[in-house]
């Protein structure tokens, strides 16, 4: 035996979470906090407002504009005291001679909201404003019908930097404690809007960083126009990144608070040329990397469409990297799906829904991501997780998006089912489209029988290569290093994929050196059985065919029934063992045609 393997390899589904839980001790999954923090925005703007009186006020034609040249024009504050003013200082104003001023404390118990009521936008099909803080954070914009069915949606205040947010009605999303007959926001029954500041609705005692805050707000308009691209042939635009609209916020993750704005990011739309794909702008995220904190870019989106079946995106970052693509439903579950970039270069990522796996610290009432449910899309530097690929602490490093999508459609395939002789074969990965989603870690420190550390080596290559297939047009190619007293790990994994009845793993593999592998494949509650493998070099194509029956369950896991089972399979990884048993160095392993064999009749 090479090597017994008894250091669980993280599921890329899971793996910012179970890193952060074990590191760090922080139990909730971070990337979907934001999610929740959203869900609590509009319950707190449906309170009791009978101690207030509004003056009723109506659009024309769709259209209201509070200018707030002049007075507050009927908004008030919820939490009592007198803070609501006219800003009449011209370089506190973004447009005419007002802005709304609003100066808050924030302190546990009290909800820092400021509202309109009495309000009528039959018609409106937009919304927009101009926003700046006296601190950069998180805000919440909520609209509230007249059988209290509350929406909302969340944007990003800047410090002392006007922001302007636009947001179409119709993609204001439902509270997950709120009903509606319809579920959707009817523009007509529509009583009230109101800011809030989310860190009001997170305080847990008088520890607050600078709880005097100012929010200036401008220009605030509901218009009849919508500002989205209107969905044609079953595509929605979820943002072209023309424009910065105030909804993608950069947040940071630590060990005491579990979800803060990033205040040291740069958020920006480009225009340089070779930093855009499409149009005239992408979105530019450009950070620095603070001890081993996950930076995510995190956007309150729906998905636009009633039946969304994949999503796509230019992105491109500065280093190599593993950017996780998180969709979160209204109710905090969260769903993650892993792609390698290269960096330096724009890639398209297609995903289809079924290629995201929930995560497997959260919970869903049905164990499925419902497209039509999503309340956040996320963009996280899982690199950073790990260090490694240039996410060192104090390493800088940027991320591009554009043109990002959504479809009624499902991508090419991953995973499909092939009839073949004595029954079928479920492909999990034919690497003919796409970007890869294949992750390489490195795992070492093993001596003293301590937590290994697990990093991701700059030094990594994982990509497609039309040259030399095993079968069809592509084939993974990963270039590595294994070091000495180490493993490395190539894995990937997948969400609802039927192998009910399967018994034999298959896959091409070539590799460029003689290598010693362990084949890992790991059930969803993480129990994993494990079979050992000799590559041979040379470059040649070889086809496996594993029998699951060979495969045991590895020393440090535990299975409630004792056997492997098919239907409850969630990853697969290649680790290999040269540097653990003295045999370090260079090596090159490309892969072809991963599928799980299902006899007929099964």
């Amino acid at each position: 035996m090479y090597y017994q393997q008894t250091t669980a390899i993280p599921s890329p589904g899971s793996t910012p979470c179970a890193a952060t839980s074990r590191s760090r001790g922080t139990p909730k999954l971070w990337p979907a906090l934001l999610c929740v923090a959203l869900s609590l925005t509009a319950p707190a703007l449906a309170q009791d407002f009978a101690g207030l009186n509004f003056q009723p006020i109506a659009a024309t034609d769709g259209k209201l504009v509070f200018s707030f040249d002049q007075s507050v024009e009927g908004w008030q504050s919820l939490d009592g005291g007198n803070g609501l003013s006219v800003e009449t200082d011209a370089a506190a104003v973004k447009e005419g001679k007002g802005a709304l001023k609003y100066q808050y404390v924030l302190k546990k118990g009290v909800m820092s909201i400021v509202l309109r009521g009495e309000l009528s936008v039959a018609g409106a099909k937009s919304v927009s404003f101009w926003a700046r803080a006296s601190r950069s954070g998180m805000f919440g914009l909520g609209f509230i019908e007249k059988d209290g069915s509350n929406y909302f949606t969340t944007f990003r205040a800047l410090a002392d930097e006007w922001q302007q947010v636009t947001c179409d009605l119709a993609d204001m999303q439902l509270a997950p404690d709120s009903k509606d007959e319809n579920g959707a926001l009817d523009v007509d029954q529509v009583q009230l809007m109101g800011l809030i500041d989310i860190e009001a609705l997170t305080v847990q005692n008088a520890e607050v960083k600078e709880p005097q805050r100012t929010l200036w707000v401008d220009e605030v308009t509901c218009s009849p126009n919508a500002t989205s691209p209107a969905i044609e042939g079953g595509q929605a635009v979820l943002d072209d990144f023309e424009k910065l609209s105030g909804r993608w916020v950069a947040v940071r993750v630590g060990e005491k608070d579990p979800l803060t704005l990033d205040a040291g990011d740069s958020l920006k739309i480009t225009s340089e040329p070779e930093n855009v794909k499409e149009g005239k702008g992408a979105l530019e995220y450009h950070y620095q990397v603070v001890g081993n904190g996950p930076m995510a870019l995190m956007g309150s989106l729906s998905l636009r469409l009633n039946d969304p079946r994949s999503l796509s995106v230019w992105m491109k970052t500065s280093e190599p990297s593993m950017i996780a693509l998180n969709l979160s439903e209204r109710d905090g579950s969260s769903y993650m799906a892993p792609v390698f970039t290269s960096g330096g270069a724009w890639q398209l990522v297609k995903l289809g829904l079924t290629d995201f796996s929930l995560d497997e610290h959260s919970k869903d009432e049905n164990g499925q991501l419902d497209g039509n449910q999503v309340g956040s899309i996320g963009f996280i530097d899982a690199a950073a997780m790990f260090g490694g690929l240039g996410a060192e602490a104090g390493a800088t490093r940027t991320l591009w998006l554009d043109e990002l999508l959504a479809s009624d459609q499902d991508p090419p395939a991953r995973q499909v089912s092939k009839d073949g002789a004595g029954g079928k074969l479920v492909y999990i990965d034919d690497f003919e489209q796409g970007a890869p989603a294949w992750i390489g870690l490195t795992l070492s420190g093993f001596a003293g029988g301590g937590q290994p550390k697990i990093t991701m080596d700059k030094g990594t290559t994982i990509s497609l290569t039309d040259k030399e297939a095993a079968a069809g047009k592509g084939a993974l190619q990963c270039g590595y290093f294994a070091p000495e007293a180490s493993l490395f790990a190539l894995l990937h994994f997948w969400g609802n994929v039927p192998l009910t009845g399967a018994t034999e793993l298959r896959f091409s593999l070539k590799s460029k050196f003689d290598a010693k592998l362990m084949v890992t494949v790991e059930e969803r509650d993480g129990s994993g059985y494990n079979l050992q493998l000799d590559a041979s070099g040379g470059e040649k194509w070889q086809q496996h065919q594993l029998r699951l029956a060979d495969f045991t369950l590895a020393d440090d896991k535990v299975d409630e029934n004792g056997k492997l089972d098919p239907d409850q399979l969630k990853q697969v990884t290649l680790i290999d063992m040269s540097g653990a048993v003295g045999e370090p160095g260079q090596n090159v392993l490309w892969l072809d045609e991963v599928a799980f064999f299902v006899p007929a009749g099964k």
